[in-house]
């Protein structure tokens, strides 16, 4: 995985920066993106997450901590989806 973390605290940050820097990425540092299974692009509220090959449209927010219940619009998604998908147990069930 490779988290791409925009300053909560700049303006002018946002998910869509975040996420061209990871394409970026990709074509300067191929190798860092071989065994990766997903990406994550973050201005440290609004966080997406996508494949390595998923475009722009592709990259969501993650809505659930616990595969039941669904996290309210405008709680801070990077949260959510460092305790849904990153956790170790979680890592270790998929």
């Amino acid at each position: 995985m490779v988290i791409e973390l925009k300053n909560a605290d700049d303006e002018n940050a946002t998910t869509n920066k975040a996420f061209d820097q990871l394409q970026t990425y990709k074509l300067q540092l191929p190798t860092l993106m071989t065994v990766n299974a997903c990406l994550v692009a973050s201005d440290g509220i609004t966080a997406h997450i996508g494949t390595l090959t998923a475009g722009g449209d592709r990259f969501l927010p993650w809505r659930t901590t616990d595969g039941k219940e669904i996290t309210r619009k405008g709680k801070p998604e990077f949260q959510t989806i460092i305790h849904g998908v990153f956790e170790k147990e979680g890592l270790l069930r998929r």
